[in-house]
């Protein structure tokens, strides 16, 4: 360990020694031996605080240990034979002889993110425990980045790579050359593989557009390593197409002989809207072709043709009314449950609008709600949502994306008085994959299913501490507090029901609520409660739902069930993680039932704009809606149901985005509206409604097509005038939307006379959307707008077209850093934390704050020392009782110390006696101008001990004096 200073020049303070040193030697006289010495050390050190704290010196230690970060490549290419293989091989290293004490293993786990299984320390173990969420990709670039900053400061470090080096995302030699740079080596452990038999269909390629009639011509392009055989199947829209023609099954027979194989196919386009092809190359053995990931490719074709509008609905009786007026009014009128309108935005935009009636959002998966977000703001799409029990804020969709279309708001008024509820979640351990992801997935779900007014507590037993809330019993709010409590939750793993139980249902006794409800998730391994506390529940009117994941023993399902039963809630057995965020919504919507309102209403007509609903000022009455709130902004509300508490929506409509959105807060089916039904009116209302949230027609001048190029995918507009002469200079506005509902902003710039280009890379596996809004003047002055679009589709991850490893990449990371090269097969265990290339590092800590606080602690003592004085048998005698107090009371050690006092005063008195006997004897003469004082002044003006010592010694230096003059 070494000193430097920051500041050396404030050293020279030191000078101030010297006349610290000249004072303490002149009043040495003053004081006895020992007291001059420790003044004089006290000041020197004094004074060397003072000025050391001033340069700022810093203490500089080397670090002890070695820290090696191990990064586990875990994507999809890595064969798990190798990877098993790997991780007992750095086991053994682990252990090796060249391991120290005081070394550390930090491991993290990198595929399309970086996650890290175990913080740098002793007893860490590198398996294969964990794994990051998604394993599509492979960014190695993340996990150096991350073992970086997991790193120590007070060790040597070293990272360990294991990959095959294939990497599909980010540059890992940036990020090896920021690790050079900041002194850390990475050593690496290539899995080398090579699939020699692999065929790859490595794209598929149909036109971006086609009109209706005309056939559409497939092109699948295959790659092969070696000699294969097999048949190629195609699916359009789900249903399997005949290539075979009149010859047994459906698929087409192959025989590839290495190299690149094309297969042009060609079906008829007699339907209309996108048309999504899927290719499936099937091998007669599977030793011609090892990875089946990579054996299918799709592509989307849209098909022009009249416009067509989405009914979904689980019920058929609740459209029963409305289909005939459409249909009679020349729309096109297609009716689905939300099961069967597929998953992505391609498939919604077969049609230019979508109505919603009377349907909840937990029917609905996460990814297909996201789609119709999209599809509206994005795609220009229309949307239509009607009312009902399972409708608006009562079916769920509070805080949904769907929410965010609306033109209403579907949290209550926040003036009005309405029954709130009250809903409390006991969360349990989730021994699944992405068990904790889950968790807090479903928690979220429930909680943004619930109005701002209704109250929800969280609850979840933490391991060392027992139950506690995480979240305690309180009014939702803006949410913001709820979402992050959900983001802490720990997940623990309870091993008994009934004390969760009991504080929930002590958590709902004490609120006022019209529903009281509880949700719990959980293995069913905790102990079953007592009969009595379910019935406690029963009692308060509690219900309890229970969810079911990853079971361990055969009766937790009887638990759960009895649970549920009991109480008389809902139980579910999950399988599929990705059905927990709707069992929640679901669940959650037990509480906010008040935000039905039945009765009878008159609506009355609020806004004079025409919009949708023009020439209609006045409509029937209704026997029910579900409560919403008024929207600001742009939205226009033409129907509303007076209150005494104000004016609830009843139709509101509002341009979004690129698209159009009206909400009917009362039903179609005749359940609230028996009086509309009968309207005449009643059938050119909604075929006018409608007709106006539909997607306007595109110009037919106007063509957008894609292409892939270098990886990246090409998007070109072709614009044309009526009389076929070039459109420049348009002002466009175009977007990507991936198979995950993300909207990228596109740029089209003009290339050539009439034509536009952009270019992006789509990352995701899945279908991604081109959509193009354009507008331009036409010939009578008015503008004509359309939206385009087109899509083209990533069949599989890149992770999936390596036929090999890419170990040179891996080696070149090793040399630029100073790494090592370590090898599955070598005899010779590695030492994983080698010392030889390694420089110690040197921490530094800061010193100057400890001696400014020493200093400050000596000034204290040293005017201690000068100022105060204790008669040595005083001091003694006062030790000596502090010692013998321990087991005393109080007001006997007073007592002892005044009797230990008064016997040091007599033992004084004797003294002072006996010197004024001896100095009575041969008394001095007296001197005229210093008279002595009589011995009853000095026993007088020697009140205590302290007095009478000064007077002695004053009248010695007296005697003294005189005696000298005497001599003289």
């Amino acid at each position: 360990m070494s000193i430097i200073f920051e500041h050396p020049g404030w050293l020279l303070l030191l000078v101030l020694l010297v006349p610290v040193w000249l004072l303490a030697w002149s009043t040495r006289g003053s004081h006895g031996r020992v007291k001059t010495a420790f003044i004089f050390g006290t000041r020197t050190l004094l004074v060397l605080l003072l000025a050391v704290p001033m340069a700022e010196p810093i203490w500089e230690q080397e670090g002890e240990g070695v820290t090696v970060a191990v990064i586990l490549d875990r994507s999809r290419s890595m064969p798990e034979a190798l990877q098993q293989r790997s991780v007992r091989f750095l086991q053994d290293a682990a252990e090796g002889p060249g391991r120290r004490a005081e070394d550390r293993i930090a491991v993290v786990h990198v595929a399309t993110d970086a996650v890290p299984s175990a913080m740098p320390d002793a007893g860490s173990v590198i398996d294969l425990s964990a794994e990051p969420a998604d394993l599509s990709e492979t960014n190695l670039a993340r996990g150096v980045e991350l073992a970086k900053g997991l790193l120590p400061t007070e060790t040597s470090n070293r990272i360990l790579l294991v990959s095959d080096g294939n990497q599909t995302r980010g540059s890992l030699l940036a990020a090896a050359d920021l690790a050079e740079h900041s002194g850390i080596p990475i050593d690496v452990l290539p899995i080398k593989y090579r699939h020699a038999n692999e065929v790859l269909l490595d794209r598929l390629v149909a036109p971006a557009r086609a009109r209706r009639g005309q056939p559409i011509e497939v092109t699948a392009v295959l790659q092969s390593q070696g000699d294969a055989t097999g048949r190629l199947f195609m699916r359009r829209n789900g249903v399997v197409l005949d290539l075979n023609g009149p010859d047994t099954g459906s698929g087409l027979p192959l025989t590839l002989s290495g190299g690149t194989h094309v297969e042009r196919l060609t079906v008829s386009g007699d339907q209309v809207g996108p048309q999504q092809f899927e290719v499936v190359f099937e091998a007669d053995s599977p030793a011609m072709d090892v990875i089946a990931r990579n054996n299918t490719a799709t592509a989307v074709t849209f098909v022009s043709g009249q416009g067509q509008v989405l009914l979904v609905t689980e019920q058929q009786a609740e459209v029963d009314a409305l289909i005939p007026h459409l249909t009679g009014s020349g729309i096109d009128v297609v009716v689905r449950d939300p099961g069967s309108i597929g998953t992505g935005l391609v498939e919604l935009l077969a049609f230019d609008a979508i109505m919603l009636v009377n349907v909840p959002r937990w029917s609905f998966t996460e990814q297909q709600v996201t789609a119709m977000r999209a599809y509206v703001h994005d795609a220009g799409g229309g949307l239509v949502m009607t009312g009902g029990p399972r409708s608006f804020g009562a079916g769920g969709w509070i805080d949904s994306p769907i929410a965010d279309v609306l033109p209403v708001r579907l949290d209550p008024p926040a003036d009005r008085q309405i029954r709130r509820g009250a809903l409390a979640m006991i969360v349990h351990s989730c021994e699944m994959p992405k068990g904790n992801y889950w968790g807090q997935k479903t928690a979220e779900s429930a909680i943004e299913a619930l109005s701002r007014l209704d109250v929800v507590g969280m609850l979840e037993y933490v391991n060392g501490t027992g139950t506690q809330w995480a979240f305690p019993m309180q009014e939702v709010g803006d949410k913001s507090a709820a979402l992050a409590a959900t983001r802490q939750l720990k997940f623990g793993d309870m091993p008994d029901f009934s004390p969760s139980m009991r504080m929930a249902l002590t958590g709902l006794q004490d609120v006022d609520a019209g529903h009281r409800h509880v949700i719990i998730i959980s293995d069913g391994d905790p102990q079953p409660p007592a009969q009595s506390l379910l019935r406690a529940y029963v009692e308060d009117k509690i219900s309890i739902s229970t969810v079911l994941v990853a079971p361990h023993t055969p009766t937790a399902a009887t638990t759960m069930q009895q649970i549920a039963q009991v109480t008389g809630g809902d139980f579910y057995s999950v399988t599929d993680p990705n059905d927990l965020p709707q069992i929640f919504i679901k669940e959650a919507q037990l509480v906010v039932r008040s935000l039905i309102q039945e009765g009878r209403f008159t609506a009355a007509r609020t806004s004079s704009l025409p919009g949708p609903v023009a020439g209609f000022s006045a409509v029937p009455g209704l026997e029910g809606y579900v409560l919403t709130a008024p929207r600001n902004e742009l939205v226009q509300m033409a129907f509303g149901v007076p209150t005494t508490e104000g004016t609830d929506p009843l139709y509101a409509w509002w341009n979004h985005g690129l698209g159009r959105a009206v909400a009917f807060t009362s039903d179609v089916s005749g359940r609230w509206v028996p009086k509309w039904l009968s309207w005449p009116s009643f059938g050119t209302f909604w075929s006018q409604t409608v007709r106006w949230v539909m997607r306007p027609a595109t110009p037919a001048e106007f063509t957008l097509s894609t292409r892939e190029e270098d990886g990246d995918v090409v998007v070109e507009l072709d614009a044309l005038d009526t009389d076929a002469s070039f459109l420049n200079f348009l002002q466009t506005r175009a977007s990507t939307i991936g198979p995950d509902g993300e909207v990228d902003a596109l740029t089209l710039q003009q290339v050539g006379p009439g034509r536009y280009q952009g270019r992006f890379n789509p990352k995701a596996t899945g279908s991604h959307v081109v959509s193009v809004h354009l507008s331009t003047p036409g010939e009578d002055g008015a503008v004509r707008s359309g939206t385009l679009h087109a899509a083209t589709s990533r069949s599989f991850s890149d992770e999936f077209r390596h036929q090999t490893h890419n170990a040179a990449l891996l080696r070149t990371v090793a040399e630029r850093t100073g790494g090592r090269v370590f090898d599955l097969d070598d005899a010779i265990v590695p030492d994983l934390f080698d010392r030889t290339t390694l420089q110690p590092p040197r921490s530094q800590q800061p010193a100057w704050e400890l001696l400014a606080i020493l200093a400050g602690a000596l000034l204290v003592i040293d005017v201690a020392v000068r100022r105060v004085s204790l008669h040595g048998d005083e001091v003694r005698a006062l030790l000596q009782q502090t010692s013998s107090s321990g087991s005393a009371s109080s007001g006997a050690s007073v007592a002892a110390w005044k009797r230990s006092r008064r016997k040091s005063r007599s033992v004084v008195t004797e003294q002072v006696t006996e010197f004024e006997s001896a100095t009575q004897a041969s008394p001095p003469p007296a001197s005229a101008s210093t008279p002595e004082p009589a011995a009853e002044e000095v026993e007088e003006e020697s009140s205590d001990m302290v007095s009478r010592l000064r007077a002695a010694k004053a009248r010695a230096r007296r005697q003294q004096s005189d005696g000298g003059e005497d001599d003289a």
